[in-house]
């Protein structure tokens, strides 16, 4: 299979790499013509395409792509209505480049739901004012392309040097302590995309969340500990129980979480 990914970063690098070592033909982009030597290493062949320029991706990539995986998250001049329009406008010329046979994998963001008390579940309704950010103006234009597509989204990111606790450390007076964490590992969220990469029959919208889910004072407590840092002070304050399930791909199509939260990544730095 022919893979393109737009956006070769933190994610989609290590995806990128992986899906090469499993067979497939990898196509991917970059802002910057500096990391071609380093895709090409990894087996990435990359192309240039910046988000904030003219949105056009080389025509042979575009005739041999089989499934298009789109990892940037949104990016805009603008803020307020006008950024929001602007995102839509980009993700909307670029799945139109690509034929409707091609399928598309999106990894969205569970910051799409509302800061509200409660569970979330994929079946949540919007409301009209919740509808108005470039996150679920982004899927909006994935489910208006005509393509079969698969959204994801992504709980708060950890894995290789990237763990919240790096900026928590030392705090005082965070709020929400017996709030439960909606976290994910790089791990887990490449393991996802490779099981919906090979199994066509999977289509529309799924939260990727760790089922673990301990309050954000005894996780980010053990994280300082495991990385010998100042643990963060929380403020003694009402918690809200905001919770969002991971659970429809494991029900529906048997994944697993591999990635414990409590096993730590590995910190350069720490």
């Amino acid at each position: 299979m022919t893979i393109t990914i737009i956006g070769c970063g933190w994610l989609g690098r290590p995806l990128g790499e992986q899906l090469h070592t499993s067979g497939h033909t990898v196509y991917g982009s970059t802002r910057n013509e500096s990391f071609f030597d380093e895709l090409n290493a990894i087996g990435i062949q990359p192309f240039l395409l910046d988000s904030y320029q003219k949105v056009t991706i080389p025509k042979k990539v575009i005739d041999k792509t089989d499934l298009l995986i789109i990892t940037l998250p949104p990016t805009s001049r603008n803020k307020g209505v006008l950024g929001i329009e602007e995102n839509r406008e980009f993700m909307e010329k670029l799945a139109a480049q690509f034929e409707d046979s091609t399928r598309v994998i999106f990894t969205s963001s569970t910051g799409i739901y509302p800061k509200r008390e409660r569970e979330y579940y994929e079946t949540y309704t919007f409301t009209d004012k919740e509808q108005q950010t470039s996150t679920y103006q982004l899927e909006e234009a994935i489910k208006h392309s005509k393509k079969s597509s698969v959204i994801l989204r992504l709980g708060g990111l950890i894995g290789p040097n990237r763990h919240p606790i790096t900026s928590l450390a030392g705090r005082e007076y965070i709020s929400n302590p017996d709030g439960p964490i909606n976290i994910v590992h790089l791990n887990d969220v490449i393991n996802a995309i490779e099981k919906v990469t090979n199994d066509t029959s999977i289509s529309g919208v799924f939260n990727l969340v760790n089922p673990m889910h301990p309050s954000r004072e005894s996780y980010y407590r053990s994280a300082a500990k495991h990385y010998d840092l100042t643990a963060p002070k929380f403020a003694q304050s009402t918690s809200i129980h905001r919770l969002i399930s991971g659970q429809k791909l494991m029900q529906e199509h048997d994944f697993k979480y591999n990635s414990p939260l409590f096993i730590f990544p590995k910190l350069d730095k720490y």
